[in-house]
């Protein structure tokens, strides 16, 4: 019975310690992005005979917002294989995406609670 409260105590401290090494800044998030983005996605979106469209930022715009672009993504890509990653993994992305293709702030963290918010708006209209 004595162990029990320094088991629960440990357990605690393990906890918020691995909890406070978890979290990321938004230029990891953007590496993370980038790496899974050309390991999934850049085959079909950047290679000549890719089946996808080069994301421009007006490509990217259509989705309105980046809780739209998420959703999106999560459901419908890789191409025939929509779901396949985790919900961070697809976050990461996305907040690769925007950053590549300035339609958000490099200071953002992207994730469900604040992508409502980023409104994807182009200036130029010719790409």
């Amino acid at each position: 019975m004595v162990w029990r409260p320094r088991r629960v105590m440990f357990g605690a401290c393990a906890i918020l310690v691995v909890a406070g090494c978890t979290t990321r800044s938004p230029e990891q998030q953007r590496t993370s992005g980038l790496a899974l983005y050309a390991a999934y996605c850049e085959y079909c979106h950047d290679a000549e005979e890719g089946i996808g469209p080069r994301l421009t930022p007006n490509v990217l715009a259509t989705r309105l917002t980046a809780a739209q672009l998420f959703i999106y993504n999560k459901e419908k890509m890789p191409y025939n294989a929509g779901g396949i990653l985790t919900d961070a993994q697809y976050w990461d992305i996305t907040a690769f995406l925007l950053a590549r293709s300035a339609l958000m702030n490099d200071d953002i963290f992207l994730d469900r609670r604040n992508a409502e918010g980023v409104i994807l708006t182009t200036r130029n209209s010719s790409d």
